[in-house]
């Protein structure tokens, strides 16, 4: 496997940075601000921008540079929607085409989740927590056999991780009940 190239290492920062609450939604992304905090010139952090807005997590404005895409509830509801119909859909499939090798790496994803505590004593998601909750969904999906859906399926993951209540104000507005969510 060859060395991912700075833009790629870019686009993996910022994505996180997206997804974590570090960048609001609606927030400018100034890249000459940007530059400095992940130690690279604009020509990689306009790639990686372009990037991201491929993925629904920035918005470009013509003339004007980028920004974090917004959130709002009908665009909760609307990714909650598809989750729930395109979930089963592929879970369906990798139980039906799953092996005894996906199998293990189903049992192995679930106990090393449930060797987590989903919260911090201050009551915000532990972030080990949080990357063993997506490999678990990985995994439960990964055995479906077909690319599109573990692609689409990885996107809306991501978008549905910026609404948790300790990513943003807004969201927990419109979620009363703190805490993870798991629809498989």
């Amino acid at each position: 496997m060859s060395e991912p190239t700075l833009a790629s290492a870019v686009v993996d920062r910022l994505r996180g940075d997206i997804l974590h609450g570090l960048l609001a939604p609606g927030e400018k992304l100034r890249l000459e601000h940007l530059a400095p905090r992940y130690g690279v010139g604009r020509t990689p952090l306009r790639e990686a921008c372009c990037r991201l807005a491929s993925e629904g997590l920035v918005t470009i404005e013509d003339q004007r540079g980028f920004r974090v895409a917004p959130i709002s509830r009908a665009d909760l509801l609307d990714l909650t929607r598809t989750r729930q119909q395109l979930e089963p859909l592929a879970l369906r499939a990798a139980i039906a085409q799953g092996d005894i090798a996906w199998e293990g790496e189903v049992a192995a994803a679930l106990h090393r989740l449930q060797r987590r505590a989903p919260a911090s004593g201050s009551g915000t998601l532990d972030d080990t927590w949080e990357q063993e909750h997506a490999r678990f969904h990985s995994a439960l999906l990964s055995a479906c056999g077909s690319p599109w859906l573990l692609k689409f399926h990885a996107t809306l993951f991501d978008q549905t991780e910026r609404y948790r209540p300790s990513r943003t104000s807004a969201a927990s507005a419109w979620r009363p009940s703190p805490g993870p969510t798991c629809w498989i």
